[in-house]
């Protein structure tokens, strides 16, 4: 069950990302690391958030989605028997972030037309070309 947590935290991780840099460009790659370092403090992933001054990371808490990749971790490796409610809870949050990522990206994508990409410095065919 861990590796199945792990799996599903960083694809929602890498279709926000995308999403962000599909959407904003370059500026995007600046605003993902903002909300990797956004969602650490506010999920509660580096200190207790009810340590932290001020009611804006406690408010936006149940908001992050690495809350529930946090959560899903903690009930994964923990040597308590599983809840099962807030273990499938966590993953239904993040599959949620996850496809809904993944569609706003589609959609930027689609309507701005993009046929090419590169990865990994090799030119790639997104969608095929109308002839």
């Amino acid at each position: 069950m861990t590796l199945a947590a792990l799996a599903v935290s960083a694809l929602t991780s890498i279709a926000m990302v995308s999403t962000l840099i599909s959407i904003f460009g370059m500026f995007g790659q600046m605003l993902s690391m903002f909300l990797l370092i956004f969602q650490l403090t506010a999920s509660g992933g580096t200190f207790p958030t009810e340590l932290t001054q001020g009611g804006l990371f406690m408010a936006l808490h149940p908001f992050v989605p690495f809350t529930y990749s946090l959560n899903a971790l903690r009930e994964t490796i923990s040597s308590v028997p599983l809840d099962g409610n807030v273990l499938i809870q966590s993953l239904a949050v993040q599959i949620a972030v996850l496809i809904g990522a993944l569609i706003v990206c589609a959609v930027v994508e689609t309507f701005r037309g993009r046929k090419h990409t590169k990865l990994f410095g090799r030119e790639m065919i997104l969608l095929p070309e109308n002839n």
